[in-house]
């Protein structure tokens, strides 16, 4: 699994006694197949959204595995990349899994506060989470933990109508293709 975390506060990891805390904002990936632990701390319950390479099925275990190869990454070190060189301080983005230009990809997607995008449409599918902010599009505003899917071909804006800078998870079902729309 590849995971961002939305809200509360996961453990994760070899046991109960030895999870690391995944807060609102973090990712981390957890190996197919790997013995762990995963739990949510009493101070609230955990949303967080993702993306598997298989299927989902938990299977009961009897210890856990010697060293956990999970992978967390604190929101304040993701590292996100304009989606466009040309302007910095537009959106970025940060591929998670998956390569955007041959696809399929997820990955964490920044709008600055303030910013809606031109109208365009993706040549594929894809689904979006709103990790943090407040996304909006077409007449709609989201909150965190907000869901929608547009199908390819779909005519859409998308922009961060909060204070501060936007997060949203995207899970894309082909490569990354933006062809703007007047």
């Amino acid at each position: 699994v590849h995971g961002v975390m939305i809200s509360g506060t996961l453990k994760n990891g070899r046991s109960a006694e030895d999870a690391v805390a995944i807060n609102p904002g973090d990712t981390w990936t957890q190996p197919g197949g790997e013995v762990h632990f995963t739990g949510c701390t009493e101070d609230a319950d955990c949303i967080f959204v993702g993306r598997m390479d298989g299927k989902m099925g938990p299977v009961k275990a009897e210890k856990p595995v010697e060293a956990s190869t999970q992978t967390v990454v604190a929101a304040a070190d993701i590292d996100l990349q304009p989606l466009n060189p040309e302007q910095p301080n537009g959106p970025r983005l940060k591929v998670l899994t998956g390569d955007m230009k041959s696809g399929p990809w997820s990955g964490l997607a920044l709008i600055p506060a303030g910013v809606t995008t031109p109208k365009r449409k993706h040549g594929s599918s894809f689904a979006t989470t709103v990790v943090s902010g407040t996304g909006a599009g077409d007449d709609i505003s989201l909150s965190a933990g907000s869901i929608w899917r547009e199908t390819a071909g779909t005519v859409h804006t998308t922009g961060c109508v909060s204070e501060s800078d936007c997060v949203f998870f995207i899970s894309m079902d082909a490569p990354l293709e933006i062809t703007p729309v007047d």
